[in-house]
């Protein structure tokens, strides 16, 4: 089969019908997709994935809000010393 599709992608690149190649792949895609068994084993593979993406990413999502917050609150406590700072420094 991938032989067959090979030669007709070379014959198609030759002649200039590159076009017409690609529009019956579409389609035959598009047919596929039609398919009701085939929707729905695609949204049930598309779930286990995000599933998966989702459980392997949860601990870093949490390290990255806490680095966030540790963060904020470092810069906060940098400004209340910037005008302490500033502040002693006017009064002497």
């Amino acid at each position: 089969m991938f032989d067959r599709d090979k030669n007709v992608c070379l014959t198609a690149i030759k002649t200039g019908c590159l076009s017409s190649f690609l529009k019956s792949k579409m389609d035959l895609i598009t047919q596929l997709f039609q398919n009701a068994t085939t929707q729905q084993n695609l949204r049930v593979f598309i779930k286990q994935v995000g599933h998966w993406v989702y459980d392997e990413i949860y601990l870093y999502v949490w390290f990255l809000c806490f680095y966030n917050v540790l963060l904020l609150f470092l810069v906060a406590a940098s400004l209340y010393l910037l005008t302490q700072q500033r502040n002693n420094h006017k009064t002497e």
